[in-house]
């Protein structure tokens, strides 16, 4: 693996974290907003009337976050410079106000949705930047934030607006999932800033 420059960078040439040969050990990771045990508690009311009206399978409030930028499979020797490049993006902290609910009908979710502040734009694109520079996929659609509350919904609901909910974001993390047969579990690798 190529050392990173002082620009954050590989130097020009170096394929990053798939210029791997073979099949090196993996982890499945993602950037992410995790919510605090307060918010998480904040949603019961909202969500537990919805248990008894919506066939689904719900997400465990521990398992709440809106993913900012998915990774993929990375190969573990690629987790010190994405973390190194990650650790150095600014970060300004701000608000994300949850807005509405929405059923998407081909993803199957159910979700709260917000418009992202600019400070928050900015940091996925700095996301989406570092993976850039690492060789590892970056998303190309604009970025909406969605925290999931169910999935597998089958019955469609129409969106509505809900009271706003203000999360204060002060921080981000890279997390490793993990699929097992009750969904994925999830590990906080590390928090910035």
């Amino acid at each position: 693996m190529a050392a990173i420059n002082d620009h954050g960078a590989l130097p020009e040439g170096e394929q990053g974290c798939r210029d791997f040969h073979g099949n090196p050990p993996t982890a499945r990771l993602f950037f992410a907003l995790w919510p605090d045990a307060a918010l998480c508690r904040s949603l019961l009311p909202l969500v537990q009337p919805l248990h008894g009206t919506l066939a689904a399978r719900w997400i465990k409030p521990a398992n709440y976050h809106i993913t900012l930028a998915f990774l993929g499979a990375v190969p573990q020797a690629c987790i010190p410079p994405l973390t190194a490049l990650a650790g150095g993006l600014p970060f300004a902290p701000c608000e994300l106000s949850l807005q509405r609910l929405e059923c998407w009908p081909r993803a199957q979710v159910l979700c709260l949705t917000a418009t992202p502040p600019p400070a928050l734009l900015d940091l996925v694109s700095g996301l989406n930047t570092v993976a850039g520079q690492l060789g590892l996929p970056v998303e190309h659609r604009p970025f909406l934030p969605h925290l999931t509350l169910a999935r597998r919904v089958r019955r469609r609901l129409p969106p509505q607006a809900i009271t706003p909910l203000a999360w204060p974001l002060r921080d981000f993390c890279l997390v490793e999932s993990r699929l097992n047969t009750t969904g994925s579990s999830y590990t906080v690798l590390q928090r910035w800033p």
